[in-house]
């Protein structure tokens, strides 16, 4: 069995562990049920929200569009940055059986199957946002050719910000492998990040946060 074959099914079978952990707990989805009645709607507004941005922009009422663009997108990659690298710190890098995989594939073939998983996990909604949203902003500005930059767009932005967390996390969690004092820093050094993290976002200081959409 090649690389390829191997990323595939510890990403399988990861997904396989996670649902079956999910539908043995109740209490759990019924805080996923209770977390969707919330989220769904502020979904739907955040979308009707890129169409009047659209109607906007095409009417001239909005007189920058290009910079609020950017800073939106710098926001999304945040917070998907952010979320991502919080799932992947707390339990997407803490596999049931770790030791029986690591005898059988190398570390970078499982943390390939990891991310892969995360991806499916949340690549079906991000691909149905991406495809929603850039239906509504061409609707509000009568634009049919902006359907696919943006969905690239928002695509990209959303891979590159997984994998960014994800990888910044994974970091975080093995400081500690060659050092004790770094093993006891561990949890120092996510807290470290966190502040940072807010820190950006607050102050607005997008010029260390490594995308740009100069090119929109």
């Amino acid at each position: 069995m090649g690389t390829r074959e191997h990323v595939v099914t510890i990403g399988r079978l990861e997904l396989s562990r996670r649902w079956r952990v999910l539908s043995g707990n109740t209490a759990q989805l019924i805080a996923i049920g209770i977390s969707a009645l919330f989220l769904v709607p502020l979904g739907l507004g955040g979308l009707f929200g890129i169409y009047l941005f659209g109607s906007g922009v095409a009417s001239g009422e909005i007189e920058t569009p290009l910079s609020l663009t950017r800073l939106g997108f710098v926001y999304a990659w945040l917070f998907v940055a952010g979320f991502g690298g919080y799932r992947a710190y707390a339990t997407a890098l803490r596999p049931d059986r770790l030791d029986g995989y690591l005898t059988t594939v190398s570390h970078r073939e499982l943390l390939a199957g990891l991310l892969l998983a995360e991806c499916v996990v949340w690549g079906a909604p991000a691909i149905l946002i991406a495809v929603g949203g850039s239906l509504l902003f061409a609707a509000g500005t009568g634009s049919v050719l902006s359907v696919l930059p943006l969905f690239l767009t928002v695509c990209t932005t959303l891979a590159t910000a997984l994998t960014t967390g994800f990888l910044v996390s994974l970091a975080i969690r093995n400081a500690g492998v060659r050092s004790t004092l770094l093993t006891q820093l561990r949890s120092v050094l996510f807290g470290l990040f966190v502040i940072v993290y807010f820190g950006v976002i607050f102050t607005q200081s997008f010029a260390s946060v490594p995308v740009s959409y100069t090119h929109l």
